[in-house]
């Protein structure tokens, strides 16, 4: 790790950089609390030494100063001390650093603080990855790394509105072909390998500012800011495209995978479950049409949604949320 070493005392901050790369770590030295602020202020160190007197401010000055940014929780403050006694620890504790070495240093005591102060640096680090992770799956598919379903309709409103003054947007709705077939005879592994690569093929082929969202199952959803029907039928192609270029290596002879593709406008005054109740019409019609090809939903299409409505109804899936 990179610490944060301020010590005015030269041939003790000789010391301790010595102690500590040997063990590994690259350390930024400071002779004063003002210069080591200033590094602080320019990047982040999750362990600093500090010698409790400084010139210009105490060390227990600097680990309030710490303990006060927006981050400061995560650091591992150690402080240096040549006094000792309950009450001068009692005093670095309330400044916020988590332990003290006294002074003069010897290096077995130097060791074991250094090591303490490492576990300490890896528990902190795990446990900001984990919360990190937490928060990121809250809107996000696990397997494919794509937003999953709860942003779709948000995403849907937010180009919506922008799209009050940036003009055309629209919804595509994919559905894939033949992947129960890729579960059911290479295994579910084989399936979330083929997840994980379309995900992959809408990344590289949709535009950076399309929000790209694994509703479930086999089936994505796009929703594109700024990209007419037009445009969307040509990404969709060149998504149909890469998608029937994947191979199995599990058994590439006997499944071929195919994408069938809805497209719908998003429209002022027309709800996003209406929306993506449209594109998901369109999606059924290039299904019913051949699959593995892209339809446009054309507005006032009743006969569309009703075939759709009652394909629902047999299938049992109809219900206030639109299902793909």
């Amino acid at each position: 790790m990179r610490l944060l070493l301020i010590e005015d005392d030269r041939p003790t901050m000789l010391l301790l950089r010595r102690a500590f790369e040997k063990r590994g770590h690259e350390v930024s030295v400071h002779e004063s609390a003002e210069s080591g602020w200033q590094a602080i202020q320019r990047e982040w160190f999750p362990a600093a030494f500090l010698d409790i007197n400084l010139p210009g401010k105490s060390g227990l000055d600097m680990a309030r100063q710490i303990r006060a940014l927006p981050d400061g929780e995560r650091c591992y403050i150690l402080v240096g001390t040549a006094e000792t006694g309950p009450q001068i620890l009692k005093k670095i504790l309330e400044a916020g650093a988590d332990d003290y070495i006294a002074k003069p240093f010897q290096p077995s005591e130097l060791n074991v603080r250094l090591a303490v102060a490492e576990k300490r640096v890896a528990e902190i680090a795990s446990l900001r990855e984990a919360q990190r992770e937490l928060t990121f799956l809250a809107s996000h598919d696990p397997l494919t790394r794509l937003w999953n379903r709860r942003e779709l309709i948000p995403a849907i409103e937010r180009t919506a509105q922008a799209g009050m003054v940036s003009g055309e947007a629209t919804v595509l709705v994919m559905d894939l072909d033949h992947f129960k077939d890729v579960n059911d005879f290479c295994g579910h592994q084989a399936g979330d390998r083929l997840l994980v690569a379309i995900a992959g093929v809408f990344k590289s082929v949709l535009p950076p500012s399309a929000w790209i969202i694994r509703y479930g199952g086999d089936e994505f959803v796009a929703v594109l800011p700024g990209v007419g029907p037009g445009k969307a039928v040509d990404l969709a192609e060149s998504i149909i495209g890469r998608v029937n270029a994947i191979t199995h290596k599990d058994d590439p002879e006997a499944i071929r995978i195919g994408a069938s593709v809805g497209i719908a406008e998003i429209v002022q005054g027309v709800s996003p479950e209406e929306i993506l109740k449209r594109a998901d019409a369109a999606c059924y019609r290039a299904k019913s049409q051949g699959k593995n090809r892209a339809e446009v939903f054309i507005e006032f299409d009743t006969q569309l949604l009703r075939s759709q409505r009652k394909r629902r109804a047999y299938s049992g899936k109809n219900g206030p949320e639109p299902s793909l």
